[in-house]
């Protein structure tokens, strides 16, 4: 197996936490083609996160992390995407599921777990969503047992970073509970606890290495002081738009970090064959193609558009950031929050797409003769994952917010 090393001192002394993810994906740059076509675990990659101390942004000094913030955790995301996008979204997930953590965990599991997530390099994976009429008609059940456990049983679709996770954030409905069935249960669980089954069945058009397949539980027991709330409790929250359903404007930023770094990285390897490798057309009356004002066009339109996306997403990053440090939070700072995050995404989620598709108008039909370059991961990974939640309804709730003053209804999805 492959090592990658990365400059870990770097971070743990100096806190230059970008410089080490910028180094990161320098590495990873140099086999995303091979890999990403041959789809499966990252293991080498993963470690090298690992190593690097960057699992550790977000937890506090005191108990041995980086103490960072989120927008330096969104820029990390950005950084290590615009190489690779099945890192990025690993790395990514891996601070959506921390933040769920956080924001729903005790005071006494906070400071069990976090100095122990980092002595271990906790990676963490989910197990949330279902294949069943729609992602959030969850059978996956939570049947209360008389020491205060549960036990869980069924299988969980679309699990992110399941495969080499060390803890699975898993969600499940209560079953056969007196005191009433169907309300969410949420824990973090040893990745091999038994009765997990990781099915490595992940086989997409792009992202190919998330490991987000499916999780079988199979008489799975999650013991009380691995809940993180009491069931129901995430229900609650999203009905109060209190400070734990900060969760889903975070979540969905991270999706939003994940498209800018695809963009960036698709624009700037662009670039750099049209420098290298392009050819004028016959018509263009210039000696190079980075002369054709067609070609400049195109660049000069996307590059303005990103760098726009980014400035405007790196304000809502404070933003977050200023919430999230915050004891409470209103409906209404939180609604603003959500309606700043969808507008981000939604630019960011056409940007993407346009730009991973149209850049081979300024690359030229030489891009696309061979699979040698590897331009269409950036599109394929790009298309797979803006599909995750229709941006459609992001336009509507930004539009319902601007025209009937209405903010959005909290949930797992907005």
């Amino acid at each position: 197996m492959r090592t990658i090393h990365a400059n870990s001192s770097a971070v743990r002394e100096d806190h230059r936490a970008l410089d080490v993810a910028t180094e990161l994906a320098k590495t990873f740059r140099v086999t995303v083609r091979e890999r990403e076509r041959a789809g499966g675990t990252p293991k080498a990659e993963r470690d090298a996160i690992r190593r690097s101390g960057l699992l550790t942004l977000l937890i506090s000094k005191e108990r041995g992390g980086l103490g960072e913030s989120w927008p330096t955790v969104y820029e990390a995301i950005a950084e290590i995407a615009s190489a690779d996008a099945s890192l990025g979204h690993l790395f990514g997930y891996h601070f959506s599921n921390f933040a769920y953590v956080d924001l729903f965990a005790s005071p006494e599991q906070k400071a069990r777990w976090y100095p122990q997530a980092v002595r271990e390099r906790w990676f963490l994976g989910n197990a949330s969503s279902e294949n069943n009429a729609h992602v959030l008609d969850w059978r996956v059940t939570a049947t209360p047992l008389p020491d205060g456990s549960y036990e869980i049983n069924g299988t969980k679709a679309f699990c992110s970073g399941s495969a080499d996770a060390d803890r699975l954030l898993v969600f499940a409905v209560t079953s056969r509970d007196p005191n009433g069935d169907g309300r969410i249960v949420a824990a973090l669980i040893p990745s091999d606890r038994a009765g997990v089954q990781v099915n490595g069945d992940w086989d997409s058009l792009g992202m190919r290495q998330t490991d987000s397949g499916s999780v079988t539980f199979s008489g799975v027991v999650v013991y009380p002081d691995e809940l993180l709330g009491t069931p129901g409790q995430v229900t609650d929250a999203f009905a109060s738009g209190s400070k734990p359903s900060l969760w889903t404007p975070i979540t969905q930023l991270i999706f939003t970090h994940l498209y800018l770094g695809i963009a960036r990285g698709a624009l700037e390897e662009a670039a750099h064959y049209s420098r290298s490798h392009s050819r004028p057309f016959t018509l263009a009356g210039v000696e190079k193609a980075t002369e054709d004002p067609y070609v400049l066009a195109i660049y000069g339109e996307f590059a303005a558009q990103l760098q726009v996306a980014e400035a405007g997403a790196r304000e809502v990053a404070l933003r977050v950031q200023e919430l999230w440090e915050r004891n409470h939070v209103t409906p209404e700072q939180r609604g603003q929050l959500m309606v700043q995050v969808a507008s981000a995404k939604i630019v960011a989620t056409r940007l993407v797409i346009e730009l991973t598709s149209r850049l081979y108008e300024a690359m030229g039909a030489r891009a696309a003769a061979s699979r040698q370059f590897g331009f269409d991961r950036f599109w394929r990974d790009a298309r797979t994952h803006t599909l995750h939640d229709p941006v459609a309804y992001k336009i509507r709730e930004v539009g319902n917010w601007f025209l009937n003053h209405r903010f959005p209804t909290p949930s797992f999805y907005s």
